[in-house]
């Protein structure tokens, strides 16, 4: 589950958070850390689309609360095993008043039903991570070596070619809607202009 940011263009500067989680199908498995890596990279343009950040902001605002919380129930069912992980780049240097901001620690907390949260933020020329696992998840102890693993690998592969830097900011890479994205699409386009007045 990644979260999508909905904000529209006129909320830039607004408090609180404009997102919806969205789940997405990751590779994994003994696969090698770099050819995940490109394959991730595959599938997450979608998620960047102004379609699809249209539909989800239409579902976050005009599906029937109940109805919402089972779409979000039905994704993060312990037997899925699903993993929150959210990712930002701050592509600007910061201050806080006159002093520089020099680094970010992130911090996550598992949802419920979720076994495994991980946050990144790249600023400047490093990244870091903030891990919570569920201790009852098997072998949790286990993935802290498996991430140092990762990481590892990735430095002894080839750098990324030129261009495959995250999207400068504003960007919005054309993608496809996923399946479930169009089935929403579908839902709503059904749904009266007249009920989504009632509901609010």
């Amino acid at each position: 589950m990644v979260p999508v940011n909905l904000r529209t263009p006129d909320e830039v500067a607004a408090p609180d958070n404009r997102l919806f989680l969205t789940r997405i199908d990751l590779p994994g498995s003994t696969m090698p850390v770099g050819r995940r890596l490109a394959r991730t990279r595959a599938v997450t343009p979608a998620l960047k689309s102004a379609e699809h950040r249209t539909v989800l902001r239409a579902a976050l605002t005009r599906l029937p609360r109940r109805l919402f919380e089972r779409f979000v129930a039905a994704g993060t069912v312990p037997g899925r095993l699903t993993v929150c992980a959210s990712y930002l780049v701050v592509r600007r240097r910061l201050h806080y008043g006159e002093a520089p901001v020099h680094r970010f620690d992130p911090i996550i907390c598992c949802p419920p039903g979720v076994p495994m949260a991980v946050a990144a933020i790249s600023y400047g020329d490093t990244t870091s991570a903030c891990f919570r696992i569920d201790q009852a998840l098997p072998d949790a102890d286990s993935l802290p070596a498996h991430w140092r693993q990762a990481l590892a690998d990735l430095a002894a592969t080839a750098p990324p070619a030129t261009g495959s830097d995250p999207a400068p900011a504003g960007h919005t890479p054309a993608g496809r809607a996923t399946p479930v994205v169009r089935a929403l699409v579908t839902w709503l386009a059904q749904r009266s202009t007249a009920a989504g007045a009632r509901r609010r």
